[in-house]
């Protein structure tokens, strides 16, 4: 009938497949919350501005980069042109010119001069 989803050594039967379904034990009560993943492409052209704008978490993170701090730069340029799909706190940068490398996506960050990322939005 529907999928079987487990948590330790509890399980539930969903009716509708969901997009990711966390899994909370509270007391003796089983509680479902759905998550929304979002993930949509932003294209930062460093032709006139360099400054990026964007302040990204030190830990590592194995979805990506998370974005703690809009400062400004093309980040903030991105964001009042295209209010549908502003960067946010809490995004995850999870792709940059084709690299999802943590590493990889902070040096194309700074060599390149346009940048295609793929940002994650959970929530």
């Amino acid at each position: 009938m529907g999928q079987k989803c487990c948590s330790q050594q509890r399980s539930c039967e969903l009716e509708e497949p969901a997009v990711v379904v966390q899994l909370e034990s509270v007391g003796t009560v089983l509680l479902h919350e759905t998550i929304k993943e979002d993930i949509f492409t932003v294209i930062l052209d460093k032709g006139v501005v360099k400054k990026l704008g964007v302040n990204v978490d030190d830990a590592p993170d194995p979805r990506g980069l998370t974005v703690v701090e809009i400062t400004g730069g093309l980040a903030e340029k991105w964001n009042s042109e295209n209010p549908e799909q502003k960067i946010k706190v809490g995004d995850i940068i999870c792709e940059v010119n084709g690299e999802s490398q943590r590493a990889a996506m902070l040096d194309r960050c700074k060599e390149d001069d346009k940048l295609v990322v793929r940002v994650l939005r959970i929530g």
